[in-house]
């Protein structure tokens, strides 16, 4: 080969590699947009198809969205006595209020659930009250790293289309490798930890395909499910796993929470005193069972509960936090005070504790707050900032969310707080309605008193609510759509 034709073959390669990156390229180009062309079609006919069935049924959607304020109280929670009340208030359609709340949950979680909560409910409004359980404005691993790359990906159609094959591809291989129960309960365990929901499932589910008997496994769902935020099928496959053989105190305590959180109460005493039978120090049986005491309204039960845990663990402030709640819902207020004296000394920078020793305070008729603590509480925050980054946020791409969707957004301040740092949330945006629940719930505390209305004080200037405290806050909420939803509507 001589050196004037080498330049002229190089050139010729480059060409032919070019050629076929363009054509890559524009097959890549061409697949994309078919793949949205027809995600298109088929998304306008699915909410097309929707409407029409929700209008034939005549039915109005209400999902509600939460944490255990929201998913707790049963057949008395705010949104089962919401859809008794606005069905009892002459509209034109049948209203259908659905409960997704969930226990021991932060915004991100409820975020992540969103899409399969709105394809399953396909609701006209949505109400929200959520935040309580989230922390400061830390960045998580995902954030730094996965949140600046995966979303770029994710939001190419052949993306997902090549993400799919290989999950079909990988999973198709896995079934074919032979695999014992135990190396399922491995790897769902390893799913469950990175929070995949759904493999973890289809992980644990194989290993009792393969061994219909692994406690393991069963123990295994129940936890998952319990964090997935679906009550009801964990305690179904706890209780699986007890049927078939004694199993360790913890899944026994966890099973006990989740029948107390549903109000099966006398299950659950049943529950943790079996536990404590068997171990007289468990402390975490102890503190559980006070609370089920406490909610019961067997009081002395429920002392005697928690004095015995903070005995057994003097330095855990767990048990004298819940002891001052007990206190306190009694009208006990010196010994509620001492209590949370006690938590506040094993935890100073505890803001709660502060604020429920505020609220005794004031119900014992000491001088007033000083006005960082009326801050705190629900003083004037115009700017928003007592809200996380993480709750701001979730709030706006439910916000988003729900625009695309044609949905109304509700959005509802927790009871005694202030509503002025929900709304500066949305100072750019349109069409939110708020309820508030301040006022209403100060009125009503300062008439009856607060155990009237909440069973604790988790979050130090309110807790969870009676039923009585539920109904107060659907009829707010009542109040709030019959006045700028319904009656706009229908004017």
């Amino acid at each position: 080969m001589t050196a004037a034709t080498q330049p002229g073959r190089t050139l010729a390669v480059r060409a032919r590699i070019l050629a076929v990156i363009f054509g890559f390229c524009l097959a890549w180009l061409v697949l994309e947009i078919g793949l949205r062309a027809a995600g298109f079609v088929f998304l306008s006919l699915q909410e097309h198809w929707n409407k029409i069935s929700i209008v034939k049924r005549g039915e109005f959607r209400i999902l509600c969205l939460g944490e255990s304020t929201t998913a707790m109280g049963g057949a008395k929670s705010y949104p089962a006595q919401l859809e008794e009340i606005l069905n009892s208030s002459n509209l034109r359609k049948k209203i259908s209020v659905i409960n997704k709340g969930m226990i021991c949950v932060q915004t991100s979680y409820i975020l992540d659930q969103l899409g399969t909560n709105l394809r399953s409910y396909n609701p006209d409004m949505v109400i929200a009250m959520m935040g309580i359980n989230d922390g400061g404005d830390l960045l998580s691993f995902d954030d730094i790293f996965i949140g600046k790359s995966k979303p770029f990906l994710s939001n190419f159609r052949t993306y997902k289309l090549a993400r799919l094959l290989w999950d079909g591809i990988h999973s198709r291989a896995k079934e074919l490798i032979p695999r014992d129960d135990t190396s399922c309960v491995r790897r769902g365990r390893a799913l469950r930890r990175e929070r995949r929901y759904y493999q973890a499932e289809h992980a644990f589910a194989r290993a009792l395909e393969l061994n219909p008997r692994n406690i393991d496994a069963y123990l295994e769902l129940g936890y998952l499910h319990q964090e997935m935020g679906k009550p009801d099928r964990a305690i179904e496959y706890f209780e699986k796993a007890v049927a078939l053989m004694p199993v360790d105190d913890e899944a026994l305590v966890t099973l006990g929470c989740l029948y107390r959180d549903k109000g099966r109460h006398a299950a659950a005493q049943k529950i943790l005193k079996k536990v404590i039978a068997r171990n007289p120090r468990n402390t975490s049986a102890l503190i559980n069972l006070g609370i089920s005491y406490t909610w019961t309204k067997r009081f002395p039960e429920a002392e005697e509960a928690f004095k015995k845990a903070v005995a057994i663990a003097p330095s855990d402030p767990s048990g004298y936090r819940n002891l001052g709640y007990c206190y306190q819902v009694q009208n006990k207020l010196s010994q509620a005070e001492d209590s949370f004296n006690t938590v506040l000394a094993l935890d100073p920078k505890n803001p709660w504790i502060k604020q429920a020793l505020q609220i005794i305070s004031r119900e014992k008729g000491h001088a007033a707050s000083p006005p960082s603590m009326k801050e705190k509480v629900g003083g004037d925050n115009s700017r928003g900032n007592q809200y996380p980054l993480s709750v701001r946020n979730t709030y706006l791409a439910l916000k988003h969310a729900l625009d695309k969707q044609g949905s109304i957004l509700v959005c509802m301040q927790y009871p005694l707080r202030n509503i002025t740092p929900l709304k500066a949330i949305f100072q750019t945006e349109k069409n939110v309605i708020f309820v508030d629940n301040e006022k209403s719930f100060k009125n009503a505390v300062a008439r009856e008193g607060y155990k009237e209305y909440f069973t604790d004080i988790f979050a130090g200037d309110f807790g969870h609510c009676t039923p009585k405290g539920n109904r107060l806050i659907a009829e707010n909420i009542k109040n709030v759509l019959l006045r700028e939803y319904f009656k706009a509507r229908h004017n």
